[in-house]
């Protein structure tokens, strides 16, 4: 996952401005200040590493994808969302 998630970030840093990078965090609710990192390659890493911890990468996704359509996320999106579900539980044994 870390090839996608600096691929993802390397989108970021590329297609977002710091003011519009503040506004895509206002609107996950998270606070811009509050993240680690200094300038937008920084707080894009503590931004992923942020939504990573909080199992949100198909919400970011969506809102990348709805601000730059453009995009080519092709692969990015399956492959972190698969990383970001939780482990199913195999099915109980039979008795």
């Amino acid at each position: 996952m870390s090839t996608e998630l600096t691929h993802l970030r390397k989108l970021l840093i590329q297609h977002y401005s710091l003011d519009e990078f503040r506004t895509l965090c206002f609107d996950l609710g998270i606070l811009y200040d509050n993240l680690g990192g200094d300038g937008l390659s920084g707080k894009a890493r503590e931004l992923l590493l942020l939504i990573g911890r909080q199992q949100r990468f198909e919400e970011l996704l969506h809102h990348i994808q709805t601000e730059r359509p453009d995009l080519d996320m092709t692969g990015l999106t399956s492959t972190l969302l698969q990383a970001a579900m939780p482990a199913s539980e195999p099915p109980p044994a039979s008795q």
